[in-house]
């Protein structure tokens, strides 16, 4: 859930020269949670993470990342819709299963 993680970037103070993304792992690993994100196809935030190395950081921070068909970012196309609402299917019942 992409606008969680990214509210979270944006809590930082403006004279905090730090890096967003690393403190807010750090709160994460200070305080487990599950995270999983989800991209649409060529996602231009999921293409940034990778070239920056961010996204393997994630995945090895425990942060599941899904990929999404179409290339829809506001998933208008039906099939899209239906793939989130699979994977938040999915997610869901793995949480509550666990």
């Amino acid at each position: 859930l992409r606008w969680i993680l990214a509210a979270q970037l944006r809590r930082r103070r403006p004279r905090d020269p730090g890096d967003p993304l690393g403190d807010a792992l750090e709160r994460l690993a200070q305080h487990p949670q599950r995270v999983e994100l989800a991209f649409s196809d060529r996602e231009p935030l999921r293409d940034e993470l990778a070239r920056s190395g961010r996204l393997a950081e994630l995945s090895r921070r425990g942060v599941r990342v899904h990929a999404l068909p179409y290339h829809s970012h506001t998933l208008k196309p039906l099939g899209a819709q239906a793939a989130a609402g699979a994977l938040l299917d999915d997610v869901l019942g793995r949480a509550f299963a666990s």
